[in-house]
């Protein structure tokens, strides 16, 4: 079962810049599978992984091709927060995932 979600992200730490980062997100949730939306000055963003065990995912940037980004991201089970550490283009940092409101459940 899939679950999709309203959230909030929170860079936390950011190694070129002040922690200041915040943007509402969408994320999709399934049993081995992630996803995290979220857009930044006119920009979308898309993050795509998969388990690496259960509620730890690593993520990959995949919508941006012309540039090169990772993430992974940990959730308690039954947690409304997910945490973990991220890199695009050389500048790395931690973000905080807050999930708001379950828009819907999806087959799958």
């Amino acid at each position: 079962m899939k679950e999709i979600w309203d959230g909030s992200m929170d860079t936390v730490y950011y190694t070129s810049d002040e922690a200041t980062l915040r943007a509402p997100c969408k994320v999709t949730i399934g049993r081995d599978q992630i996803s995290v939306s979220y857009d930044l000055e006119g920009e979308n963003y898309q993050y795509t992984g998969t388990a690496d065990a259960p509620g730890h995912f690593i993520l990959a940037l995949a919508n941006r091709p012309e540039e090169t980004g990772g993430a992974t991201l940990h959730r308690f089970p039954n947690s409304k927060l997910l945490e973990g550490y991220w890199e695009e283009g050389g500048v790395k940092g931690f973000w905080r995932i807050r999930l708001h409101e379950k828009l819907e459940p999806l087959g799958g």
